[in-house]
């Protein structure tokens, strides 16, 4: 077992778990736990506390720790200068921690929110609240996707305005030939009353012919 998911503890230690040392990922949630056990947690690499408001410290007691995580611990006021293996960092409304250790030398990903009385010290300030290589990567995963469907979209908007065109096109179209329709039989109209009135006036030159 290298995973402990601990939730809704009542007891103010974890001493009562077995395999503690085979632990690589340990999860605590909406527990009493106050302390950590010693010597027991050797091979932990990621700490995940949250909602454990009895908590007040972060000991020394994680020689591989390379990942913390602390979210609304509202008694949480410090974190061990001995955990030198961290590598990343995440403070979420531990508004009594209000200093991190400057020893960490292998951090590289530090993000500290909700936390308004907590002093960042200098060293931290070029990576401070931004993401790890990781997390980029799956921004620009995510950049590309909207990029896709901007294309897909613009795509989609090329293509209706295409039959738009067309249809505008057909229309034109049925237009013309209705007026050239109408045009042909205003045409045979005006020719069939020109030849009545030329019956009429030969008519006419008739009558005139046959009275003389």
């Amino acid at each position: 077992m290298e995973n402990l998911i601990i939730e809704n503890c009542e007891k103010n230690n974890i001493n009562d778990y077995d395999n503690l040392d085979k632990i690589k990922t340990l999860i605590i949630s909406n527990s009493k736990i106050t302390s950590f056990p010693e010597n027991k947690l050797i091979n932990l690499e990621h700490l995940w506390i949250m909602d454990c408001n009895d908590l007040t410290s972060i000991p020394n007691y994680f020689p591989k720790l390379i990942e913390l995580n602390c979210f609304d611990c509202k008694e949480l006021s410090s974190i061990s200068d001995k955990l030198i293996t961290l590598n990343k960092i995440f403070i979420n409304n531990c508004n009594k921690l209000t200093s991190l250790p400057s020893t960490f030398s292998n951090l590289s990903s530090l993000n500290v929110i909700d936390n308004i009385n907590t002093v960042i010290p200098d060293c931290y300030s070029s990576f401070v609240n931004k993401p790890s290589n990781d997390d980029e990567d799956d921004d620009d995963d995510m950049k590309d996707d909207d990029i896709e469907d901007e294309s897909d979209d613009d795509s989609s908007d090329d293509d209706d305005e295409d039959e738009d065109e067309d249809g505008d096109e057909d229309e034109d179209g049925d237009e013309d030939e209705n007026g050239d329709e109408d045009g042909d039989e205003n045409d045979d109209d005006d020719e069939d009353e020109n030849d009545d009135e030329e019956e009429n006036d030969d008519e006419e030159e008739n009558d005139d012919e046959e009275e003389d």
